[in-house]
């Protein structure tokens, strides 16, 4: 195991003095590259930080740990550009306003638990305040506070160990940091799950189960929907045209005609019950997050071949373990194939000439009018 990968599972386990180490290997030449695309130091240093901010909060997502070095020089060059294409606009361009727009959207939840540790960061104890700041912000260990604040290392121990307390006293009645907590820790623990079966009940066939699997065929779990939902599903699964575009469908076609892809989906977390699941979509470069039922969110998976993503959390609640005599053996798919029969009977219903046999004739279609017209404009 090389060092970077042993670095980044550190991280990964909560260790953030890890991440000050991995990033002080690659800071002297992201910082060069920044300078070469900005031509100013200062700036380049403040694109460098939100550089590795964006690093920190995606480090889960990085398949080769191997590679780090490449992918955080990506994430420079990446933040630089996009500063670039910025400044290029007008104050007043619409594309720039909407650019800004998407961003604060995208980025609301971290600023809003951004805005709360810092407001209570502030009304720390100066003396506590200031050696917060220099240890989270500014990235300094005991030994450079210490020098900094002309005070002994043990001062500084003290001083940092009660402002922790007293901040984490302050903090841990905010239940959404508590949830943005769990979020993260959740996301960094995903397996790849895919759908191998949609039942349609026995006794309420208004409701369908679907079957999903780990990729490693260890577990499946259900997640129950109503059938009209697991039929937008099959539909998806199966390319099955239907007469009329669907919501899904329509929504699918003004994605792709922006050139944005959905990128994944993922389902972690347990609610009350109730599954809690998001969509990301990107252009190839940015991507945005969007919350999603399931079965909303399993359809576009399923339109646009997404990988689904569901995390260890839901898995080891609901998951149950597949018996070793089925885990290499292909589902059969009879309950996809139950609704397929369901779904094309409904197309046939909605075909245009079943429409055009019902339709009355003009006299009577204005005699219906006028009915409707009347009952809903007459007096009382």
């Amino acid at each position: 195991m090389n060092e970077d990968t042993f670095l980044i599972d550190q991280v990964l386990s909560e260790d953030r003095t890890a991440f000050n180490k991995l990033i002080a290997k690659y800071y002297p030449e992201c910082l060069r590259k920044a300078k070469q695309m900005v031509k100013d130091a200062d700036l380049a240093q403040d694109l460098l930080q939100t550089a590795c901010m964006q690093a920190y909060f995606c480090l889960s997502n990085l398949k080769d740990k191997s590679l780090f070095r490449f992918w955080l020089l990506g994430i420079v060059k990446n933040v630089v550009n996009n500063y670039l294409k910025k400044r290029q606009h007008s104050y007043l361009s619409l594309e720039n306003y909407s650019q800004q727009l998407q961003q604060v959207e995208e980025n609301k939840d971290i600023q809003a638990v951004r805005e709360i540790v810092c407001k209570h960061i502030d009304s720390l104890t100066p003396v506590y305040k200031k050696i917060i700041e220099l240890f989270y912000f500014e990235d300094k260990n005991i030994k450079q506070i210490a020098q900094e604040c002309d005070l002994s290392i043990e001062t500084v121990k003290v001083r940092l160990h009660r402002g922790r307390q007293s901040l984490k006293q302050a903090l841990q009645d905010y239940t959404e940091l508590y949830h943005y907590h769990q979020l993260l820790k959740q996301r960094q623990r995903m397996k790849k799950v895919r759908i191998v079966d949609i039942i349609i009940g026995t006794t309420n066939q208004e409701h369908c189960s679907i079957l999903l699997q780990e990729e490693d065929n260890l577990k499946v779990f259900l997640i129950i929907i109503a059938t009209s939902e697991a039929m937008e599903m099959v539909m998806a699964l199966k390319h099955i045209d239907s007469p009329r575009p669907s919501v899904f469908t329509m929504t699918a076609s003004l994605i792709k005609a922006h050139k944005l892809q959905m990128d994944s989906i993922y389902i972690y977390d347990i609610i009350d019950g109730v599954f809690v699941s998001s969509i990301k979509v990107g252009n190839g470069k940015k991507l945005q997050e969007f919350d999603a039922r399931p079965s909303d969110a399993l359809t576009f998976a399923l339109l646009f071949d997404s990988p689904i993503y569901v995390s260890e959390k839901v898995v080891d609640q609901v998951g149950f373990p597949v018996p070793e005599k089925y885990r290499h053996t292909p589902a059969k798919e009879i309950g996809i194939a139950t609704l397929i029969s369901v779904v094309e009977e409904r197309n046939r219903k909605l075909m245009p000439d079943k429409v055009r046999a019902k339709a009355k004739t003009q006299q009577e279609l204005q005699q219906a009018v006028d009915k409707v017209i009347e009952f809903t404009f007459k007096e009382a």
